[in-house]
């Protein structure tokens, strides 16, 4: 076994960024759908579609997929981010370009594989490994019981390896399976596995009873784009497109929500707080939004604007909108008259102008909005009018023959959200 293995995990991360040299031909783009495990700064993390499985099961298949790559031994290879080959730093295995992995970012791809480390997350040494799962209270010192079993064995600053079910797995040292002396099964019988230097340590039997869904771990680069990831929460399913850059990692140049739709309406309302704005449809449906994730995107949405909005819904129900486009802009305007009809259902009342011209006012969905009024009533109505000639009442005051009364509807805007409340006696 390979016994001299550096763990610097800022060096080595330091190490994942190369960019494809001048006049390189761009790498063809591919794309990946899966759920999002991780989120960096710079960087997005998702597990491919995969079947609810034992941890002990989840540690062989993730195991299986290193060793199926071939990765040669690369010295600080994996520490970037868990899961993810890497060029590492400059020592054993390391040439500027070659993608592999040392040990102990071997054995953190092989536990991010079944959930036991965050995968897409840096790498520490090999005793800063056993020091986070110590404090997560994941492992205890001694050995595991067979034949239900996970020991890792750590030579501190030395070497780390592990045991799954009494088959180890780790670097080498050219043997075991893997002539570059990457990751793979190891058949020499681990010697080291019984010298004193190394210490064990078990995954508790009550972690191993757990399940995980194992899938593939597939992390991608921004680079320039790192706005792609503006809005996206842990457990969204994406579908990201992506191209292989120079360090042998992958770029994400698209990032596309699984399952979303988009409609397009007249904004009648927006959230005092901005947590969600509310959208009436050209077939009068009235749906709500959450901005939750990425409330970004109501800074320059007015009441009555014309939008297209692309949006996901929750198993609970909840809409939440990714993406919009204002396709017209509303106009701001007021008109005094005589309300001649109110809707059986408040959505909507009408005025007779003093020019004659009948006006019908959309309340946005908010039906108390015409509540305290009634036909016949003298009122002045502040208004926004759509793109498409659809108006939006965003305020309205009874009138009398001398002027104003102190009396407000339900239907009121401050700054560009529209808010409703009961009118005050008159």
């Amino acid at each position: 076994m390979r016994r001299n293995c550096l763990h610097l995990c800022l060096l080595a991360a330091l190490a994942c960024a190369l960019s494809l040299p001048s006049g390189a031909a761009a790498a063809p783009t591919k794309s990946a759908t899966g759920t999002v495990i991780a989120i960096g700064s710079s960087s997005l993390t998702i597990q491919t579609a995969g079947r609810r499985t034992g941890i002990i099961n989840a540690l062989t298949a993730a195991a299986n997929s290193v060793t199926k790559e071939g990765y040669p031994y690369v010295w600080g290879g994996g520490h970037g981010e868990a899961g993810t080959a890497s060029i590492g730093i400059k020592g054993p295995g390391y040439n500027g370009h070659r993608v592999g992995y040392d040990c102990s970012g071997s054995v953190a791809a092989v536990l991010a594989g079944a959930g036991l480390w965050p995968a897409g997350t840096p790498v520490p040494n090999d005793a800063g490994v056993i020091t986070q799962l110590r404090q997560q209270k994941l492992i205890a010192r001694g050995p595991g019981t067979a034949p239900d079993e996970v020991t890792l064995y750590d030579d501190p600053g030395v070497h780390i390896f592990m045991n799954v079910d009494g088959r180890f797995f780790g670097t080498s040292d050219g043997g075991g399976g893997n002539a570059k002396g990457g990751p793979t099964w190891l058949d020499d019988g681990a010697p080291d596995s019984f010298d004193r230097a190394f210490k064990r340590y078990h995954v508790l039997p009550s972690v191993l009873k757990d399940r995980a869904t194992y899938g593939h771990s597939v992390t991608f680069q921004l680079g320039q784009n790192a706005g792609l990831i503006d809005g996206i929460e842990l457990g969204d399913d994406l579908r990201v497109s992506y191209a292989q850059n120079g360090s042998g990692g992958m770029t994400a140049s698209v990032i596309g929500y699984v399952g979303a739709v988009t409609t397009t309406g007249t904004v009648a309302s927006i959230a005092v707080d901005g947590s969600s704005f509310t959208v009436q449809t050209a077939g009068g449906a009235v749906l709500t939004f959450s901005t939750a994730t990425n409330p970004e995107l109501l800074s320059a949405l007015e009441v009555g604007d014309t939008i297209q909005v692309t949006y996901t819904k929750a198993p609970t129900g909840i809409l939440t909108a990714r993406s919009l486009a204002v396709t017209a802009g509303s106009v701001a305007a007021q008109a005094t008259g005589t309300i001649i009809a109110i809707a059986a259902d408040l959505s909507s009342f009408t005025v007779q102008a003093a020019s004659g011209q009948d006006l019908t006012f959309a309340t946005g969905g908010l039906t108390s909005g015409i509540l305290g009024f009634q036909v016949g009533e003298s009122v002045q109505v502040n208004y926004t009018q759509a793109g498409d000639g659809a108006l939006t009442a965003t305020q309205v005051v009874a009138a009398q023959s001398g002027g104003l009364v102190d009396r407000r509807s339900s239907i009121l805007r401050a700054e560009h959200v529209g808010t409703f409340v009961h009118p005050s006696a008159g």
